[in-house]
């Protein structure tokens, strides 16, 4: 799922070639030592590996893929790779302070996703074939920015632009299209106040 065309990394493919590789050989989801997010106040913590979170490939079997933190400022990336580096997927978000607004919507009580992408899905121009194809992986990254937005003092509220072919995937999980004064013809997309909890619990949330 792609919010727009910026690429901000040019991740270097491994040599060794793992597609389909098994989570069973990264985070068997019995580990009882994995570090959730369920509980951490993300935007207190330093950059780097933050902790983990639960994501499932085409095949049924789920695992863990470490979460590592970006900030500078007022903007914040998360990145999801696995044991060996692989980048499945990313978010950039722009946080909301006193006197700075986001670029796009200058919306100072929302956390807009500037960025979002999912690099394990085939349809993805940047996809990479060296992982499996994975879900919950934007729902994962949307739901660090419902914490953020939690944690800034801005109730929950989420903000983006999607892509045309992306518009069932944010309306299934309870996204709406929103009027925008500033790009009429973009697909401006909030999340309600009745989506809130129900997201944020979302395949069994953080």
């Amino acid at each position: 799922m792609r919010i727009n065309s910026i690429n901000f990394y040019n991740y270097q493919k491994p040599v060794n070639n793992r597609n389909n590789t098994s989570f069973k050989q990264l985070y068997p989801i019995n580990t009882r030592d994995v570090e959730r997010l369920t509980y951490k106040n993300i935007g207190m913590m330093p950059n780097g590996i933050i902790g983990k979170v639960l994501v499932k490939e085409r095949n049924g079997v789920e695992g863990f893929l470490n979460v590592i933190k970006e900030a500078y400022g007022n903007s914040e990336i998360y990145i999801l790779k696995d044991m060996f580096g692989a980048i499945y997927g990313e978010m950039e978000l722009t946080i909301p302070k006193q006197g700075i607004f986001s670029r796009i919507t200058r919306n100072p009580n929302a956390v807009f996703v500037e960025l979002l992408q999912n690099y394990t899905r085939p349809y993805n121009e940047n996809h990479n074939n060296y992982i499996a194809e994975c879900s919950k992986v934007g729902t994962r990254l949307l739901q660090i920015a419902q914490r953020r937005s939690d944690e800034c003092g801005a109730q929950g509220n989420v903000e983006l632009f999607s892509l045309d072919d992306a518009l069932p995937y944010y309306l299934g999980i309870g996204f709406k299209l929103k009027a925008s004064e500033f790009y009429e013809n973009r697909n401006m997309m909030y999340l309600p106040p009745e989506s809130k909890e129900p997201f944020s619990k979302l395949y069994g949330g953080l």
